[in-house]
């Protein structure tokens, strides 16, 4: 009985460490510009959110979902393209971009192995604020790794 309790309260604390570990980019930002026109970022997933109603539960804070900030320092009207390529044939992400005012400004979530990708046009009101972009491990293997790059049209 007494080794039973020792396994839920050791599986309740990995359960609780887990689900409060944030997931970060690697790098966590990146600033397109005149000189740099495509950015690279990373990050791996230990647990799936299959959530059907999308877009990271939690916005900014939930701990499942993976968070980039693009800056864009260019002129207003650039077109920006947001790549997020299958890592396998079996896993499924989904991608979202925010504004820096926190409006959707695209969403692609397609079925799994399918590459992901978002384009909109850069407003010169938001030069050099952050874009939110988001990754959701809908269905994942854990220690699935992406790899994404933001990139000017």
């Amino acid at each position: 009985m007494k080794s039973a309790r020792v396994f839920l309260l050791a599986a309740a604390l990995i359960c609780t460490v887990t689900a409060s570990t944030a997931q970060a980019a690697t790098p966590a930002q990146g600033t397109l510009s005149k000189k740099v026109k495509v950015v690279k970022w990373s990050g791996t997933f230990t647990l799936s959110e299959p959530n059907p109603a999308g877009n990271c539960l939690g916005g900014s804070e939930d701990p499942a979902c993976d968070y980039f900030y693009l800056k864009v320092d260019l002129p207003d009207g650039a077109r920006i393209r947001i790549d997020l390529p299958a890592p396998s044939a079996t896993t499924d992400l989904d991608l979202y971009v925010h504004s820096p005012t926190g409006t959707e400004m695209g969403v692609s979530g397609n079925l799994p192995g399918q590459n992901e990708f978002i384009e909109f046009r850069h407003s010169g009101r938001f030069r050099n604020k952050p874009y939110e972009i988001r990754v959701l491990p809908y269905l994942v293997v854990p220690g699935t790794t992406y790899n994404a790059t933001a990139k000017v049209k």
